[in-house]
């Protein structure tokens, strides 16, 4: 009966043993290791000890994303590598989501960047993205198109007042909102220099032909 009762209590041992380690898991420990169990029951333990530490790597990259997402570093990835099956399924579809925001982020900062420095980044295919992103690199191009047609227009007043051609203005009604104020004030600040040149040219004109005009009286 001695030895009944022993191996009894060696079995209840073991399985005490495994419900701890279970117990941890659900609990979400999973610093504390497992217990090395003889025969058997190895096959048990080595696979809970396998998953504890397969969750345990997992807690630690996720911990390691949040920190490098925290410090604005965008471009840490982990190596699904090291994991097996599902597990590294989790890792790559969790490196995926990263790369999914990671990506426009950084188109983003390198259009504010060339925008910084005075250039005009280059336009992004929009369509590779979807909801929230893609309305956020749309904005960017936005940007980007206003930037060039405005620059043009300003090039092509410039190249008109090289050639004399002083009544060329832009037009604020293609643009949106602030950007066409832009435009109608460069066009008031044209037309305060030019009408007194026009005003002056046509004088010069009368006199040289013997008309003498009237005293300008406009301040």
């Amino acid at each position: 009966g001695s030895l009944f009762n022993e191996l009894l209590n060696v079995y209840q041992e073991n399985l005490n043993h495994i419900e701890k380690s279970v117990n941890n898991l659900q609990k979400g420990d999973f610093e504390t290791e497992g217990f090395n169990l003889p025969g058997k029951y190895a096959t048990i333990s080595d696979g809970i000890e396998t998953l504890r530490s397969s969750m345990l790597m997992i807690e630690k990259d996720i911990s390691r994303f949040s920190s490098a997402f925290d410090n604005g570093n965008l471009n840490l990835h982990v190596d699904s590598a090291k994991y097996k099956g599902g597990f590294a399924d989790i890792i790559e579809m969790m490196d995926k989501g990263i790369e999914s925001v990671s990506n426009p982020v950084k188109i983003m900062l390198i259009g504010i960047a060339d925008f910084a420095e005075g250039k005009i980044p280059t336009l992004n295919d929009e369509n590779q993205f979807k909801g929230d992103f893609r309305r956020m690199i749309q904005h960017l191009n936005q940007i980007v198109n206003v930037s060039k047609m405005r620059g043009d227009d300003i090039n092509s007043l410039i190249r008109s007042a090289e050639e004399g051609i002083l009544d060329a203005r832009g037009d604020p009604t293609k643009y949106p909102g602030y950007h066409g104020n832009i435009l109608s004030g460069i066009n008031k600040i044209l037309d305060a220099y030019i009408s007194p040149i026009n005003v002056s040219a046509e004088y010069i004109d009368r006199i040289s032909k013997g008309d003498l005009p009237p005293k300008i009286t406009d301040a």
